[in-house]
């Protein structure tokens, strides 16, 4: 294989993954915005029709802290709850952040695993999606297309 071949590859599979590392923002931002919403719904049903709910009730719960600038832990206001829910004889833990009181107890849904048990919001974040084997060919077209250009041209 030709060095300058070679050499013009390794480059390209690079720009690939700078490429790819600057579109993942873009792609967060699109998939909370038009894929949790829409799909979110149809997840709570499709796990409440399963029987796929949990009462969760709250074990523990404290403060959460930042470091500041003078060296000091202050609170920054939120609150983290620890729940526990049981399936089958097992025990599970969840945790929560809240900027509000946590309630004594939450409804939990899970789809397929109870260790995957989440709120209705958040249901959405545990099922698999296609968006990750899109963002992996965008990656692979990023690669491709710096591939191209730079066989093009000439250095």
């Amino acid at each position: 294989m030709n060095t300058e071949l070679l050499a013009k590859a390794i480059t390209s599979i690079v720009f690939g993954i700078v490429g790819t590392i600057f579109i993942t923002p873009i792609f967060i931002f699109l998939r909370k915005i038009f894929y949790g919403p829409f799909i979110n719904k149809k997840l709570v049903e499709r796990a409440k029709v399963k029987g796929n709910v949990i009462t969760a009730r709250l074990i523990k719960h404290y403060d959460d802290y930042d470091y500041n600038r003078s060296g000091k832990y202050m609170t920054n206001g939120k609150e983290i709850g620890v729940y526990e829910y049981e399936h089958n004889g097992r025990k599970y833990k969840y945790r929560l952040i809240s900027i509000n009181r946590l309630p004594q107890e939450i409804t939990l849904y899970y789809l397929n695993k109870p260790k995957k048990a989440t709120v209705s919001n958040d249901i959405y974040i545990t099922q698999r999606s296609p968006w990750f084997r899109s963002f992996l060919v965008i990656g692979l077209i990023c690669c491709l297309i710096s591939f191209v250009c730079l066989i093009n041209i000439d250095f």
